[in-house]
Formats: structure tokens, C-alpha cells, sequence
């Protein structure tokens, strides 16, 4: 996952909304059921109170369209919430379907809109060293912008584990200027031992039909 976030000034007016969150916790822990639940809030209120924008993007493969993402993108900051309600109750789909267990929390949001448009030519584009990876290939990236904006790089695992890999102690400077080119890990780095390797999750092989994921991890560091 490449976040690249744009300075922009904020609009002097908030916006108050009540919003709602639901999560099942059947394979959460408590504590994880009211964050996602809290989150889920988050982004209900900030659509509820700024609207969204929709936004399509098509993906070409040797030369040949592969596919379109379509995606709903709200902009906006909560600058203060209150809990209104929050609870552990049971939901049915349908009459006749099993209760499952979730976690309900109402909230009141002050949300702070993005003072003017997305600019619509804003584009980061990100090349990576090869298509695909194997468990102990090495892994680099080029990041290109049309706007200024700062640029970080998360993994996710198949366990939804994240872990930032840029910036980093090594690099630590994320803010990129058009034109630039800015490489993760950079080649002079690399040759000194700074390398991102692809690796297996740990754990036993894969049964039949369950795909293992693949972290990217620095496995090896610089000397000293």
C-alpha cells in the first residue's frame, strides 16, 4: 500500500454528524470490535457530512486492458468526537439467519471539510522491479508524482499486520517534488546491504485452497 498525502488548507466551518458503527467480533477480540467499529463511524460520519467522490481508474497488462477499479473516496479530518452509545448485541440478517455477535457504537463527530476540489491530475505512479516475487527475492520500488505531496509506503500481510517500510531511519526525508524520481530502497543502499527481501508468513505450509500470503520485510540492513 503507497499513501501520498498533499498540503491543503482546511475550510474554516466544521460540520457536526451523528454516526454509526457495527462490527462483527466473532473472530476479534473486544478491543479490536471497537476500534474497527469506531473507524467504521469515522467513515460514516465524514461521507454523511462532506459527501463523496467517486473515482475510476483502469489497469493495463502487457499492452491490454486488465480491468477497472471503481472507488468512493470522502475527504475531510475529525477534529473532535463524543461517544454517545456503545454496546455488545447480536444481529440477524434475516429472521431466520443465527444472531451474531457485534459491537454498536454511536458517536458524534466534528468533522473539518477539505477546503477546494481533488485536483483530478494528481497522479503517483509506482513501478516495481518485477510483476511478481518468490520467498527470498529481493524487492525495490520507483515512486513519480505530478503534485508535492509526501509519499509512505505500508505493507500488509495476510494477517493484516502492517508494517511501514518507508520512511525509515535510512530514509527518511517522504516529501517528493514533480519530476523527481525517488527509489525505495535507493541504489547506492542496496549496494551497501540495505535490501526489502519478499519472505513467507511464518507458520506451517498452505492446505489445499488457502493461498499463503507474503510479507515485504528489510532482511538485510547496513553494516554497523
Amino acid at each position: 500500500m503507497l499513501l501520498a498525502l498533499i498540503q491543503s488548507a482546511w475550510a474554516k466551518e466544521p460540520v457536526t454528524v451523528i454516526a454509526e458503527g457495527r462490527v462483527v467480533f466473532e473472530n476479534l477480540n473486544r478491543d479490536e470490535a471497537k476500534a474497527r467499529a469506531v473507524r467504521q463511524a469515522y467513515k460514516n460520519g465524514i461521507r454523511e457530512a462532506l459527501g463523496v467522490v467517486v473515482q475510476s481508474q483502469s489497469f493495463v497488462k502487457d499492452g491490454l486492458f486488465a480491468g477497472e477499479f471503481v472507488h468512493a473516496i470522502s475527504y475531510g479530518n475529525v477534529i473532535a468526537e463524543k461517544i454517545l452509545e456503545q454496546k455488545f448485541d447480536v444481529w440477524q440478517k434475516t429472521p431466520d439467519s443465527d444472531p451474531v455477535p457485534i459491537y454498536y457504537v454511536k458517536m458524534e463527530l466534528t468533522v473539518q471539510a477539505q477546503e477546494g476540489e481533488p485536483d483530478p491530475s494528481f497522479k503517483v505512479d509506482v513501478k516495481l522491479n518485477k510483476t511478481g516475487f518468490t520467498a527470498g527475492e529481493e524487492m525495490w520500488m520507483t515512486v513519480r508524482a505530478t503534485q508535492p505531496c509526501y509519499i509512505m509506503v505500508l505493507n500488509i500481510d495476510a494477517n493484516n499486520d502492517i508494517y511501514p517500510l518507508f520512511p525509515n531511519e535510512h530514509q527518511p526525508d517522504h516529501f517528493l517534488k514533480p519530476g523527481e524520481v525517488l527509489e525505495i530502497p535507493p541504489k547506492a543502499r542496496r549496494e551497501l546491504g540495505l535490501r526489502i527481501r519478499v519472505q513467507n508468513l511464518p507458520g506451517p505450509p498452505p492446505g489445499p485452497g488457502i493461498h499463503q500470503g507474503h510479507r515485504h520485510q528489510t532482511a538485510d540492513r547496513l553494516p554497523g
